[in-house]
């Protein structure tokens, strides 16, 4: 998407947490309707580089631009997050409560809340549980409700923080369909994760981190072409044909 316009850019951005640096100088343009996947083992600053685009964790040093702009408060009617815990995430006691309470907080009208509310968990396919227990939901039900809480806040980019972590198969391919559907739609989407093989083929970008520093950047096939081994990212296509491959799609595994 070489036309793209920035939504995000990063310059010079570093973290530095009791003397030990888990960011260090990154500089990141992230592009409006871009599918991004970011990479990297446990520790590679992933978490805080997001944390610290969303304005959740201040930076050390370094600027952060969101459409131009430094950070405000705004942002959080235009970008979501996906937390990996989906159950900490969960505040209304049903499905219908748990999509409301974000455009709640935002002061939206009782009508506009129920219209968002409504067409979210339609777009979720969660409209048929509405009044069940949030916390009863499946895994992959409970990530589908956390991004529902975030499209009725009309948020336009999600990020999402290992997105399949401790879901079982049938639950990673619900994930993994919704993350197509969110950028058939033309959603801007952030996605952390180590695993890969699971969604690769939706991405439009990879980027791998490590030690917090970005190691490589660029179109999937050509950042696994020059992939070093000692970032801790294995390139799934040991296992696949190719990068069109990796997506669990799926039922049957």
């Amino acid at each position: 998407m070489p036309h793209a316009a920035p939504l995000f850019s990063v310059r010079g951005l570093s973290k530095v947490f009791d003397g030990t640096t888990a960011i260090c100088s990154i500089d990141l343009d992230i592009l409006e309707g871009q599918c991004l996947l970011i990479a990297g083992s446990n520790g590679s600053g992933k978490t805080v580089l997001v944390r610290m685009l969303i304005g959740l964790m201040d930076p050390s040093a370094g600027t952060i631009l969101f459409r131009g702009k430094a950070l405000d408060r705004s942002i959080r009617h235009e970008v979501g997050m996906i937390f990996q815990d989906a159950d900490a995430q969960i505040i209304g006691e049903t499905v219908a409560e748990d999509t409301a309470f974000g455009p709640k907080n935002l002061r939206m009208t009782k009508s506009t809340i129920t219209e968002r509310v409504r067409a979210a968990l339609e777009a979720m396919s969660l409209i048929e549980k509405s009044d069940f227990l949030a916390q009863h939901l499946s895994g992959g039900e409970k990530r589908r409700l956390a991004i529902a809480g975030v499209l009725a806040m009309g948020c336009s980019t999600i990020i999402m923080d290992e997105p399949f972590a401790n879901l079982d198969w049938c639950s990673v391919v619900s994930t993994v369909r919704t993350i197509g559907r969110l950028k058939a739609e033309g959603k801007t989407l952030i996605i952390l994760t180590h695993e890969l093989e699971k969604v690769l083929a939706l991405a439009d970008r990879l980027v791998i981190l490590h030690r917090g520093i970005v190691r490589e950047d660029g179109e999937p096939e050509a950042v696994l072409n020059r992939l070093d081994p000692s970032c801790g990212v294995r390139d799934p296509r040991h296992s696949y044909l190719s990068v069109a491959d990796c997506i669990w799609d799926t039922i049957t595994p």
